[in-house]
Order: structure tokens, then sequence, then C-alpha cells
């Protein structure tokens, strides 16, 4: 009998050994699954709003109406989370200019990424033998284009521009005239209206224009061509050297 009793005692013990290291190894497991999205950086310029001349400007009869200067839009970029197509290079071409003829197109900048950007910088890009030379009086605002052709001479100047807030459409119309007949030192009370430094918060633009204006030296029956690209950077990233 005591026999049988140990016998049991010792299965009993066993079996609890067993049991309790099947207890030991039982687990359960939670899993957290997350997503990290990251914001966009995309602009560029989106439209051409308007464009005038100096032969509209000065209200000549159709018939004297020889010029013309107008912007085309390129290299399109859209945006991963809104969808928007920006274009990243602007061109600028006059045909049948004449010194003293001037023309201006208005375009939008636009931020269709979702983080804020300032302008850092401005490029300027032209045809081989022509160098374009900031000005010192409009920094960032104002460019000479230089012939370098034999010998280098001034051509056209361009300008680049917001447009000022004070702009209205009572007499003297500023929004129709060219930038050197602007009030103040160059736009309005507010100052020099050149595009670097500005930022644009997402899903905004920036109203701006460029206006070229041809010199005595330019080359008659010559299309003048050049094109523009504006770099926006991250606005706590922005560097005014």
């Amino acid at each position: 009998m005591k026999t049988k009793v140990m016998g049991m005692f010792a299965l009993l013990v066993i079996a609890l050994s067993v049991a309790g290291f099947a207890y030991a190894h039982w687990s359960d497991m939670v899993t957290i699954d997350g997503t990290a999205e990251m914001g966009s950086l995309t602009f560029g310029f989106t439209k051409i709003v308007a464009s005038w001349d100096s032969e509209d400007y000065n209200q000549y009869p159709p018939e004297k109406h020889v010029a013309e200067g107008v912007c085309t839009l390129s290299e399109p970029e859209i945006d991963v989370h809104s969808n928007k197509t920006v274009y990243k290079l602007l061109t600028f071409t006059i045909t049948g200019g004449y010194p003293q003829y001037w023309a201006i197109n208005k375009f939008t900048l636009d931020n269709a990424g979702t983080i804020p950007v300032k302008i850092q910088r401005v490029t300027i890009i032209l045809p081989p033998n022509f160098t374009a030379v900031e000005s010192t009086v409009y920094p960032s605002a104002m460019w000479e284009i230089y012939d370098d052709r034999t010998p280098a001479q001034l051509v056209l100047n361009l300008w680049l521009y917001k447009q000022p807030l004070d702009w209205g459409f009572t007499p003297p119309d500023w929004g129709e005239a060219p930038p050197w007949e602007f009030p103040g030192p160059f736009g309005d009370q507010f100052g020099v209206r050149a595009l670097k430094g500005n930022q644009i918060e997402p899903c905004n633009e920036l109203l701006t224009e460029v206006c070229v204006d041809i010199k005595q030296p330019a080359e008659m029956c010559h299309t003048y061509t050049f094109s523009i690209e504006i770099e926006a950077i991250q606005w706590n990233k922005y560097t005014d050297p």
C-alpha cells in the first residue's frame, strides 16, 4: 500500500512539473503598426496670369503692334500630397523687339507641398555669349543682360519682382506700368520687391512679374530668349548671405 501511495505521489509530482513547464512557456503578443508620413516640398511656377507691353501701354493702333514678349512654362512636377502640378522653368521670348520696347508677364509662384518655403535663389539662364550682371541698386530684383560678342554691350534689362501691395486700379494704374515708373524706391512704400527671402505657406501662391526692356545696342531682327529658375527651400533652412 505504501508503495502504491509513493508511486501515485511521484506521478502527481511529475504531472505538476509538466504542467508547470507548459504554463511557464505560454505567452501572448501585441503588435503595434506605425506609419511615419513625411512632408513634401514642391515649389514652382503655376500659371501665366497676364501679359502686356509698351505697345499696349501706349495704346498704339493695332497696325503698330510689331513686337511680342511672352512666357512659357516647362518641366512639370506633381506634388504627392496635393496632386498639384508646378513647373520648374519659365522661359521668356521677345520677338520683333526694338530699343525702348518693354514687355511684362505676370505669373504665380506656388507652394504645392506641405512645408513652408522661402525663396533662396534666382538663376538667369542665358544662351551662349550672353551674361547677366545683378544690379547693385536693386539686388535680386534687376539684372543687366550683356551680349558678349565683340564688344560686350548692354542689350536688355531684366526685372523680377513680386507685385507691390499698393497697386490699385485708379490713375495712375501702376498695375499696367513698367517698374521704373512705380512710386517710391521700387514699387511702393514697402521698399524693394525682390523675391529672395519671401516665405510662401503650403497651398499659397506669390503673384510675381517679370519685365524686360530693350536697350539701344540690341541687335535688329533678333529673337531674345532666356529662362528663369527660382529655388525655394524649407523655411527654417533659409540663409541670407
